[in-house]
């Protein structure tokens, strides 16, 4: 059974943004079985497939929810860093927070169930864009305890905004050995895919044994190939918090 702290999220996150979110959908043949999003009868979407090849990316990847483009839970995760209103940017703070805490406090276990390692490590992707200042996200999982105070990861000085996959995107400050451990990533959004996988080749340089990703939302656009079909299917259930993200079910 849930703690009274974990039941009273649900209601609230349930009451406040229920109506707009959705559950992640794990089904083979009609989502990627690496990233939730919509394919045709094919295992993993084309950037997973790609991505995949590369040794040393994730073991597994949990999205909490879908991001539609066009749609309330795209713009909760756009506008929460950069609306001009800062009740909006706050609101939709809280949103985030409530996911991120119950992504953790509920399914953090059943990550570690079926990595089959604890996680040691915790730790947020930092933007790539040159943005001044503290991340927003970075600064709500640092406020919440989310992350570690160190190692954090940074933008390598030779960064790029391009979407590609590869280990000199980040450096990991102090350079300490992981070797042997279980290094969670936390990210708010996916949609290659490319900055979470890039993080996760930094760890797997740093020695993590096992390499994790739990993010907010995994966008999609319904206006691609056949998605809004499958979209209308998959999100006709109503939002459940209490829904495993990592099996789609039961928590394991």
């Amino acid at each position: 059974m849930p703690s009274d702290r974990v039941a009273s999220v649900q209601r609230l996150l349930t009451s406040t943004a229920g109506g707009y979110l959705h559950n992640v959908v794990r089904d083979a043949g009609r989502t990627c079985s690496i990233c939730t999003t919509p394919v045709d009868g094919y295992p993993t979407c084309w950037r997973c497939s790609q991505s995949a090849c590369l040794a040393g990316v994730a073991d597994l990847v949990v999205p909490l929810t879908y991001a539609i483009a066009g749609q309330q839970s795209a713009v909760m995760l756009r506008h929460y860093k950069d609306d001009l209103n800062a009740g909006v940017r706050f609101q939709h703070v809280r949103i985030i927070n409530w996911l991120l805490y119950l992504g953790i406090a509920q399914h953090q276990p059943c990550i570690e169930a079926l990595v089959g390692q604890p996680i040691t490590r915790r730790l947020a992707v930092p933007s790539l864009r040159g943005r001044p200042g503290l991340h927003p996200f970075l600064a709500l999982a640092h406020d919440m305890g989310a992350t570690d105070r160190s190692p954090l990861l940074a933008a390598a000085p030779h960064a790029t905004e391009d979407r590609i996959v590869t280990d000199e995107q980040f450096v990991l400050c102090p350079a300490i050995d992981l070797t042997g451990q279980h290094a969670l990533i936390l990210d708010d959004t996916w949609t290659t895919g490319s900055q979470a996988q890039s993080a996760a080749l930094t760890l797997r340089r740093a020695g993590a044994e096992r390499i994790s990703v739990l993010v907010i939302g995994r966008w999609v656009d319904p206006d691609f190939a056949g998605n809004a079909s499958l979209l209308h299917a998959m999100c006709a259930r109503d939002y459940d918090p209490r829904r495993c993200p990592v099996t789609g079910d039961r928590c394991p």
